[in-house]
């Protein structure tokens, strides 16, 4: 029977689509109606890597992956448009057999026939991605569901606590889960993980970056050519724009040749901040309006997805959104590894262990919004200072180095079995039955944990 959560789901899918803002093909996909072409026995995963965030861990870890395996044959499955685009951009970097879908609704006859379809030797999970039924049906199907950079913010563990049976049970259906630190780990223990099947490896965010934009680009090599500072904010939501246009105002009595960088966390908010730029007399371009770019502009907005970390190679100060909003923050890791001088304010629930190894460097500066001013013009005044705190941040994501090479080594180690099994069987491809069957009678019939 279908559930009432994706019978109200479709119905709103339905509506974003008369509205033009989907399509028939992203329902298809949502109910199982569109499967993945299956994969060549033995050469394929699925990757579930919902949003953004997860995208860019993913990116990371499948560069690892392909080094040991350059055959490997990938579908990508997102859960939102922002994570499909970026998504899309990965697959254009990497090349090879990439394919990026939506991941249907948690439901298991439609999981079934969508895994079947695809044949995968493994599926692996980004982060915070615990999908009951999608984790069943790896186990009725004989595949291994694998997390990598699990995580379980602090703030959520009481709420998972109160179903800690429920869990105990979706969690059994894992192999293995590879987390960030030790706090992880003992999140994942108190709601019902199998401490055996736990590992710290540690965090793929901090690894070796891959930006997310080609730093060639024209257009920024030519706002790196006018010398001008930049100050770019990172990731915002809001109320946030309001309070960092303001300051900027404020700061420009004092640097006068500075610009602003702005890089909302949902990009289809760009129109909204233009208007609140304009209602400040400020001049302002449009990432993706080459005419907009071509003028005198005192503030960008990044309009499409994937870009904001070629700024951070420009900007040697960061302000890092969602810390001033209660969102709990995001990752400073890309702009760390630049070695920019990055900015916080108190939300930092999200990333706490993180944001404390940094703060335990002095490589990242934490303030409130009426600090907020002050923090911006002493470094942007002190030269050596947001050197020597850039230099710092960037030490601690260098001490992170390799982390996905072990996430790699780890996740290939559990599923050799089923890769040697299944490629042992690419041979008989023409013999009869299904490739989906076939992976399946061969590959997974056996245990590979």
């Amino acid at each position: 029977m279908v559930s009432l959560f994706v019978l109200i789901a479709a119905a709103w899918k339905r509506a974003l689509i008369m509205l033009g803002r989907g399509s028939a093909v992203d329902l298809d996909e949502r109910l199982a109606r569109k499967v993945p072409a299956p994969m060549t026995p033995g050469r394929g995963i699925v990757v579930n890597a919902v949003s953004v965030g997860e995208v860019a861990a993913a990116e990371k870890l499948l560069h690892a992956l392909r080094a040991r395996m350059p055959d490997l044959e990938v579908v990508i499955t997102t859960g939102n448009r922002d994570g499909s685009k970026r998504a899309e951009q990965l697959r254009n970097r990497m090349g090879g057999p990439i394919t990026v879908m939506y991941l249907p609704w948690d439901r298991k006859r439609a999981l079934s026939r969508w895994l079947r379809a695809a044949a995968p030797v493994a599926l692996l999970s980004l982060e915070t991605e615990l999908w009951p039924n999608l984790f069943r049906t790896c186990r009725d199907l004989g595949i291994p569901a694998l997390i990598a950079n699990g995580r379980i913010y602090e703030k959520d563990v009481w709420r998972y606590k109160l179903a800690r049976r429920f869990f105990r049970e979706v969690l059994s259906c894992v192999e293995w889960i590879g987390v960030p630190g030790e706090a992880e780990r003992s999140r994942f223990q108190q709601i019902g993980a199998d401490p055996s099947r736990v590992e710290v490896v540690g965090n793929i965010k901090m690894d070796s970056y891959f930006p997310g934009q080609d730093e060639s680009d024209e257009r920024v090599v030519n706002i790196r050519n006018t010398g001008r500072p930049l100050i770019v904010a990172g990731s915002t939501h809001k109320p946030e724009e309001e309070m960092i246009l303001d300051a900027f105002l404020k700061l420009r009595w004092d640097h006068e040749d500075m610009r602003l960088v702005l890089a909302p966390r949902h990009v289809r908010r760009a129109g909204e901040i233009s208007q609140l730029c304009q209602s400040r007399n400020l001049p302002i371009a449009l990432w993706s309006d080459q005419e907009t770019l071509n003028k005198t502009w005192d503030v960008l907005v990044l309009d499409q997805v994937g870009v904001l970390t070629s700024f951070y190679s420009l900007g040697p100060v960061v302000i890092m959104g969602g810390t001033f909003a209660k969102k709990g923050g995001h990752n400073i890791a890309e702009a760390a590894a630049y070695g920019c001088a990055v900015v916080t304010g108190p939300s930092v629930g999200n990333f706490r262990e993180m944001v404390g190894e940094f703060d335990a460097e002095g490589g990242i500066v934490r303030t409130d919004r009426p600090g907020l001013v002050s923090v911006l013009h002493r470094l942007l005044t002190d030269k050596n200072l947001r050197e020597s705190i850039g230099a710092r941040a960037r030490r601690v994501v260098l001490r992170h180095s390799g982390c996905s090479d072990r996430y790699a080594s780890a996740i290939l180690s559990r599923i050799s079995g089923g890769l040697l099994q299944m490629t042992g069987e690419r041979n008989t491809k023409q013999n009869g039955g299904s490739v989906a069957d076939r992976s399946f009678a061969s590959g997974h019939a056996k245990s590979l944990s």
